[in-house]
C-alpha cells in the first residue's frame, strides 16, 4: 500500500513498481493486480469508480492511454471525492477486498498493489485506517511531504522522501477528468472491414430498449421524473448491472408511471446498507427515440457483456467532454427526434434566467 498527501508522487511510483515486479516477479507465476482508491482520477478507467486491475503489461503512459476497455472488477461509487458518501466508499472497499480474495481462491501467489488518495487528514485519515483495516497489507511505503498519517499495521512501514519535481505546465483535475473520459472513448475509433472511424458520428451504437433498462442518477442533482431523459441525452453514463445482493436495494419505477418508458431507479428506505452497482464499461448516450423506445449509446466495452447491462448511472461531476461535441466532421446526425411527448418531458431542464431564480429563491 502506498500513502502520501496529494502531489508526493504515489501515483507515479505505483506504476514503476507494477513495471518492477511485472520484470522481477517473487514467483515465476506470480500475478499482479492494482487497486486504484482514487476516484477523481483513476489510472485505468474513466473517474467515478473503484476498480481492481489485473497488470499484464507494462504501464508507460498517462491515464489517458492507459485505459481498459472493459472492467471485470469494478464498482460504481459516482463521484470524483469520496467525501460525498463516505459509508458507500467503504462498503465498496469492503467488496474489492471480497473481490480480491476470490482472485486468491483462484491464484495464491496473487499480489495487490494499493493506491491510496491524497487525502491526509480529516475523513482521509479515517478512510487509511478503513484501508488497513480491510486489506492488512504486508507492507506500507508512506512517501512524506509535509504531514503524513500512517495507520496502526501490523506490517511493515517503510518511508521515503518525496521527491518533487516543478512543473507549470499543471493540468487541472477536471481537465486530467476530461482526458481520461476522451481517451476511454477513443478506443471505439478502431479498423473494421477496412473502414477507419475517425469522428464519433462514425462509430457504430449500442441499442437499448426501454423495457430493458433503468436510470439511475446520482442524489444530489435533483432532477424530475419527467426530465429524466432530456438529462441522458448525450450524457456519458457507466453502464451497470445490479448485484445478486442488492437486488432489493432499489426501487424500480417506471418513469411518469408510463409502461412505455425506462425505469427510475432510487435507493430504498429498507436497504440495510448502501447498496452500489457493478461497473463494467462507460458509455456516451448518442440518441433516444420516444417513438422506436430506444437508447442509443456509443461504448468500446465488450459486446458479450453489454447483454447483462439494466443499469444506466448518471455520475456527479462526471461529464461529457466539451471537444466531442466540437470536433466532429459530420454536421447531419441522427440525434432527438424531437416530438410533443419530449418536448413535455424536456421542458424542466429550459434555462431560466437568473432573475427568475432570484424571485423564485425569495418566495
Amino acid at each position: 500500500m502506498i500513502i502520501g498527501a496529494k502531489d508526493s508522487g504515489k501515483s507515479t511510483i505505483s506504476k514503476e513498481l507494477c513495471n518492477i515486479l511485472l520484470s522481477t516477479k517473487p514467483r515465476k507465476t506470480s500475478t499482479i493486480y492494482y487497486l486504484d482508491c482514487d476516484v477523481g482520477q483513476p489510472e485505468f478507467t474513466p473517474p467515478g469508480l473503484i476498480s481492481i486491475v489485473k497488470i499484464d503489461k507494462p504501464i508507460l503512459s498517462a491515464p489517458f492511454a492507459t485505459q481498459i476497455r472493459t472492467f471485470h472488477n469494478s464498482f460504481y461509487y459516482g463521484d470524483i471525492s469520496p467525501g460525498g458518501d463516505l459509508d458507500l466508499y467503504i462498503s465498496i472497499l469492503k467488496q474489492c477486498f471480497s473481490e480480491f480474495f476470490e482472485i486468491c481462491q483462484h491464484d495464491a501467489n496473487a499480489l495487490l498493489l494499493i493506491n491510496t488518495l491524497g487525502w491526509v487528514e480529516n475523513f482521509g485519515k479515517e478512510i487509511l485506517d478503513n484501508l488497513v483495516k480491510i486489506f492488512a497489507p504486508g507492507c506500507i511505503l508512506a512517501l512524506k511531504r509535509g504531514y503524513v498519517h500512517v495507520p496502526s499495521t501490523a506490517g511493515r512501514v517503510l518511508f521515503h522522501d518525496a521527491h518533487i519535481v516543478p512543473d507549470n505546465r499543471k493540468i487541472s483535475p477536471p481537465k486530467l477528468r476530461d482526458l481520461a473520459i476522451t481517451g476511454y472513448f477513443t478506443q471505439c475509433f478502431l479498423k473494421s472491414m477496412n473502414l477507419e472511424v475517425v469522428s464519433f458520428s462514425d462509430v457504430s451504437v449500442r441499442m437499448v430498449s426501454f423495457e430493458k433498462i433503468g436510470i439511475f442518477i446520482h442524489p444530489s442533482h435533483l432532477i424530475p421524473s419527467k426530465a429524466y431523459l432530456a438529462a441522458l441525452n448525450m450524457s456519458t453514463v457507466a453502464l451497470c448491472t445490479v448485484p445478486e445482493k442488492f437486488k432489493n436495494d432499489f426501487k424500480w419505477q417506471k418513469l411518469c408511471d408510463k409502461e412505455n418508458l425506462p425505469y427510475k431507479i432510487e435507493y430504498s428506505d429498507a436497504a440495510a446498507t448502501k447498496p452500489f452497482f457493478k461497473c463494467i464499461g462507460y458509455g456516451l448516450v448518442r440518441a433516444i427515440s420516444i417513438e422506436k423506445e430506444k437508447i442509443y449509446i456509443i461504448t468500446p466495452t465488450d459486446p458479450e457483456l453489454l447483454m447483462n447491462v439494466n443499469v444506466l448511472a448518471i455520475g456527479n461531476d462526471i461529464h461529457t467532454p466539451h471537444w466531442i461535441f466540437q470536433t466532429q466532421v459530420c454536421l447531419f446526425l441522427f440525434f432527438l427526434h424531437f416530438s410533443n411527448d419530449f418536448d413535455r418531458l424536456s421542458m424542466p431542464l429550459k434555462i431560466i434566467g437568473m432573475h427568475k431564480r432570484n424571485v423564485f429563491r425569495n418566495r
